[in-house]
C-alpha cells in the first residue's frame, strides 16, 4: 500500500492582511486633500475651458498741473467684472485701492517718493436701490457719488478723473524731473483653499515731467 503525505495548508492571516489593508487606507486618506488639490490645478483650465482672466492693468494715465495741484485721470480694466461684480451685487461693501507714487529717480541713491494711497468703495442701499461710491484719499473722505445703474457703478470704481493728489510746492519739487506712477490693488485670492494671494496691477508710469511751483 503506497501512503502519500501532504503538508497542512497555511491558514490565511487574515488579521495581518486587515491591519495592512487599514495602514494603506490611512496613509491614502492624509495624502487625499493634496491629490483633490493637484487634480483641481490640472483639469480645472481643461474642464472650464477656459484660462485665467485678463489681467487687470491701469491705462490711459494723464497729470496735470493745475491751482498749484498735481491732477491725474487714469481708468482700471479687466477688473470689476471679474473681481467685483458678484460681490457688489451680493450687498457686500467692495473696495479698490489705488496706489499712487510720485517718484525721482537717483542713480547713486534711494529713489525719492511720495506716496498716497485712493481708496474707492461700493455699498449698496436695499432702501433706496442705488450705490454709494465713497473715495478716500489717505483716509480722508474726499467724493461721494450715488449711482444706480451697475454699469455705472462699474465706471465710478474704475475710472478716475482730474483727481488731485499732490501739492506742487513739495519736497521733489524743482528742475530734476519726476515720474507718476499708479498701481491697482484688487483684494486677495485663495490658492489651493490655504494660501492667501494679493492682486496687484503692474505699476504704469508717466513720462518724466518737472513740477511747476
Amino acid at each position: 500500500m503506497l501512503l502519500v503525505y501532504r503538508s497542512p495548508r497555511p491558514r490565511p492571516n487574515v488579521g495581518g492582511d486587515l491591519i495592512r489593508c487599514r495602514e494603506i487606507t490611512m496613509r491614502s486618506a492624509l495624502h487625499l486633500p493634496w491629490l483633490l488639490a493637484l487634480a483641481g490645478i490640472v483639469a480645472g483650465p481643461v474642464i472650464s475651458g477656459n484660462t485665467d482672466p485678463p489681467k487687470p492693468e491701469i491705462v490711459a494715465l494723464e497729470v496735470s498741473q493745475e491751482g498749484g495741484q498735481l491732477v491725474i485721470s487714469f481708468r482700471l480694466e479687466n477688473a470689476y467684472q471679474h473681481f467685483a461684480q458678484e460681490r457688489v451685487e451680493s450687498g457686500l461693501p467692495t473696495r479698490f485701492e489705488y496706489e499712487i507714487r510720485l517718484v525721482r529717480n537717483r542713480k547713486m541713491w534711494f529713489d525719492q517718493k511720495l506716496k498716497k494711497r485712493l481708496e474707492v468703495e461700493a455699498r449698496y442701499n436695499a432702501a433706496t436701490m442705488d450705490y454709494r461710491v465713497n473715495y478716500r484719499l489717505q483716509d480722508k473722505l474726499v467724493d461721494t457719488r450715488v449711482v444706480r445703474d451697475p454699469k455705472e457703478l462699474a465706471r465710478a470704481m474704475t475710472e478716475i478723473h482730474e483727481l488731485p493728489v499732490f501739492q506742487l510746492d513739495n519736497p521733489l519739487a524743482g528742475e530734476r524731473p519726476v515720474a507718476l506712477r499708479v498701481r491697482g490693488d484688487l483684494g486677495s485670492k485663495t490658492i489651493l483653499w490655504l494660501i492667501p494671494d494679493s492682486i496687484t496691477t503692474d505699476w504704469t508710469s508717466t513720462e518724466k515731467i518737472r513740477l511747476e511751483r
